[in-house]
Parts: C-alpha cells; structure tokens; sequence
C-alpha cells in the first residue's frame, strides 16, 4: 500500500504531495500494463480515501473540499461505484480496506428505506429512491463476498435484489421502473434493468436454493429481452428509457446502458452456454466502437464521462476473457489512461468522477490471461441429454497422468436439489452425489480445474445412462474435444 503523508486534512496539501510520486510512476516505463494500473489504483483509492472520508458522520463526501451548502454528502451513486473501487481494492490484495468496506457498509445503513426495503439517493432515507441506484450496489455487494468470503455481504445483496423485484410489472410488455415513484417517474430505463438482469445472474451463482437460482435466472433472462426488444435502436445501441403513459422513447445513449447489457448477456451465456447470447454481447460490443475516439494506432478513449465509461470497461474486459479478442483490451486500457492523465490535470472534485477513475484501474490492476485455445483444458462440462429430467452424478474423476484432478478443482451445477450440491460429485466418496432439477434448458454439471491440463480420461461412477454430453474446454472455454464418460 502506497502511504502518502497528509497536511492539515487538505486536499490541496495532499495533491502536492502527490505530485513527486505521480511523475514517478508515470516515468515508470518498465512495468507491465497490470503493476502500472495497480499502482494507479492505490493511489486514487487512497486520495479518495483522505479527500472523502469524513469518519466523524461516517460517510463520503459529494465534493471534496466538503460543501457548505447544498449537498454535503455523496448520493447512493456515487457511493455505489465507491464500494466497488474497494470490493477491487481488496480482492486484488489490499486487504487494508476490508475494514473500511465493513465499516462503509454499516453506513450506509443511514441511507436505507425501511418501507421500500431499498436504499434512497439521500442520506437520511428519504422517499426519493431509484432502482438502479440499489442495482449497483447489488453488484457491487456480490463483488465484496466474493473478495472476502462474508456471509453479510451476500445476504445485503439477496435483500435488495427482492426489494428491485417490487419495480418490475407488466406494463409495455415488461421490465423494471426507474423510480419507485411511478406516478412522477413513468419511465422504464435501460439502466434499471440491465443491471438488474446483471445483478441477478452474478447473485444466483452463490444461492443454494434451486428454486431461487431458477427464479432469478428466468426473471434476467426475461429482462435482457425485453430491454433489447425496447430500447436498442438500429445501430445495436441502447436508448435510455420508454415513457409506459405515452410510449415514447427517449433516445439518449450513453456507454453504460450498452456496457450492462453485454455484461447481461455474457452471464445468461455463462449459464446457458447459448451461443446466441455470447452473439448478442459481442454485437453491442462491436456498436460500442461508436464512442470511441482514436489519435493514433495506440492512443484514443471512449468518448463518455468515466462515470459512464468505468462500466463499458468492466464489459469489455469480461468479453475478452470470454473471447480473447485483443482489441477490447486495448480499448479499456487506453480509456483507462486517457482518464488518469484527465485526472492528473484537472484534480475532479467529485466522489463519483475520481471513484470511477479508480474503479477502472482497479479493474486493469490484474486482468487474467486468456491464453489462445490449445491442448490445456480448464473446465470439464457434462449436459444432461433433456430437459425433462434431472441430472444425477454419483462421482466424476478427471484423469490427468493417472491422478484424479477433479479432487483438486471446484465444481458447479445448474440447479441444486437441497443438499446434492455440485461439489458431491468430486469429493472423492462413493455415498454422495450431486444432483439438479429438470431445466428448461439441459441441465449441466461443470468443473473448473486448478490449471490447464491434458486430460486422458472422464470417469463417471456409478455409471449414467447413455445420451450425456461431455466436453472439454479451454480457458476461453471454447471445446478442446468433447468425450465420452469413461473414455478419452
């Protein structure tokens, strides 16, 4: 962690601080793209950290210096994308700000609603909620289990997903309203049910009960065709709201309502393995190229604020370690330095601007390599034959030079059937198994192994009924070969 030594609480005092160690790591030719975002990171993480902070109330700052009239404390916003900056801060390894996410979380207990179940935009609970605001921090909450493995943050973010689902009606055929005031706010957005769909995708991946996990999964997948079926226009972008009084369609586009809807579509393929979904990311993908600026060969950014931008460079980089196309990389890395050096000359005093500045390097800090498809395989996937019925597996070795490598690995299933998790079937004993429900599409069973591997054999036992489908993928989880079970 970078520790740079503050001056009478200033943000003045602190920017020229700063300023030796910001030419010294923009000097710093010889990192990798990855040490060099890192290191970015941690300093606008602590900036913000310093600048923002103000743990007396507790809670951050709209604008730092702190207001003396007006707004003095952020909107839910602004506090959304702050949560995420440390859910990446931590699961990249500064473990310094777990407690400052603990302790961020427990404040923002001061924004809740209790009636509506949701947070407000104000500090205080007022009546003014939106849903997208609580959507983001659905998100964000799933990223801080993930980093840390705390029960409290899955739970948070199971509670305000069922609180979202109070804004979603028939009403123009679907979808989810912007506002939980329907009357003065009429609208369905792009941005309240993208991430929504989002949101619910990411969520189930860690709940137990099937009923849940299918519920959320049919709700999202509902979701992300009602948006596109409503709010894209001719060129693959997505327009921002439709009017259910009038119909009409308020066409404004902005890089975050495309990016949440490639991310949507990428969790649904994450799910169903449909290619036509991972075709619908990479189509908005491709119409996102509306944005961006290029100067040269190597230099351009999109052309949005980062507080829009920060999430088509989270979709983009999710593409990529689905496809390995280079060229989204290069489009997030660039954007991402186009907005440091904004930083660097013109010091944004908003939460929400340096927030999302942050975010982006966080996401840059340490992207996963996606080799190109080769013999290694990564995950091991077996499909049921129908979606009529169940899948059942007693125990699924994966020989690799004799060994079994399944035992090392971690294993995943459509649905569970109460306690048949996924992991039954790759525990080593004879008297467990795993087991889902019937699908309304094949349903599956998957392990992801500890590293890339020649895989000589899958063995189920006890021995399935034939019509099984086995395949073997790659880290861009593209097929390497499909098998058999009990053979290679």
């Amino acid at each position: 962690m970078l520790a740079v030594p503050v001056a009478d609480n200033s943000a003045r005092a602190l920017r020229l601080l700063l300023a030796g160690v910001l030419v010294l790591v923009a000097g710093c030719r010889s990192l990798t793209p990855p040490d060099l975002a890192r290191q970015r990171a941690q300093i606008l993480t602590e900036v913000i950290q310093r600048d923002f902070w103000d743990p007396a109330k507790p809670a951050y700052l709209e604008v730092s210096p702190r207001r003396t009239k007006g707004l003095p404390y952020a909107m839910m916003w602004a506090n959304g994308v702050q949560f995420t900056v440390l859910a990446g801060a931590v699961r990249h390894g500064a473990t310094e700000y777990t407690p400052q996410m603990a302790t961020f979380r427990t404040a923002l207990e001061a924004y809740s609603n209790p009636r509506r179940q949701l947070y407000s935009a104000y500090l205080g609970g007022t009546e003014d909620v939106y849903y997208d605001d609580n959507q983001w921090l659905i998100l964000a909450y799933v990223e801080a289990f993930e980093a840390t493995g705390d029960q409290a943050y899955l739970g948070q973010a199971t509670a305000i997903a069922e609180g979202c689902l109070a804004g979603i009606d028939d009403v123009r055929g679907g979808g989810s309203y912007w506002h939980v005031d329907r009357a003065d706010y009429p609208t369905k957005n792009t941005c309240s049910n993208a991430p929504l769909a989002t949101a619910l995708l990411r969520l189930r991946k860690h709940l137990s009960d099937g009923n849940q996990r299918s519920h959320y999964l049919e709700l999202a997948e509902k979701l992300l065709v009602w948006t596109r079926d409503t709010l894209q226009d001719e060129r693959g972008l997505m327009l921002d709201n439709i009017d259910v009084e009038t119909g009409k369609i308020t066409r404004w586009t902005f890089t975050y309502n495309t990016a949440l809807m490639i991310e949507g579509w990428l969790e649904l393929y994450a799910v169903t393995r449909n290619p036509a979904h991972l075709a619908e990311a990479e189509r908005l993908a491709a119409a996102s190229d509306h944005w961006f600026k290029p100067y040269s060969p190597t230099e351009g950014h999109f052309d949005d604020p980062p507080f829009f931008v920060v999430h088509l460079v989270e979709a983009l980089l999710q593409l990529h370690a689905v496809t390995g196309e280079q060229r989204w990389l290069d489009r997030c890395r660039q954007s991402a330095d186009f907005s440091w050096h904004r930083w660097r000359q013109e010091t944004p005093n908003k939460l929400l601007d340096l927030a999302a500045i942050a975010r982006m390097q966080w996401l840059l800090a340490s992207p996963k390599p996606v080799p190109p498809p080769g013999p290694g395989v990564c995950y091991v996937r077996i499909e049921a034959a129908s979606r009529r019925h169940s899948l059942v597996l007693g125990e699924v070795a994966v020989i690799s030079q004799g060994r079994n490598v399944a035992l090392a690995g971690r294993a995943f299933q459509s649905s569970t059937v109460g306690s048949d998790y996924a992991g039954c079937a790759a525990d080593g004993r004879s008297n467990t198994s795993s087991r889902t429900l019937a699908d309304r599409y094949s349903p599956w069973w998957e392990i992801e192994l500890p590293a890339p591997t020649v895989v000589e054999e899958v063995r189920i036992s006890p021995p399935v009924p034939d019509g099984l489908t086995v395949l073997l993928l790659d880290a861009t989880r593209r097929v390497v070969r499909p098998a058999s079970a009990n053979s290679p």
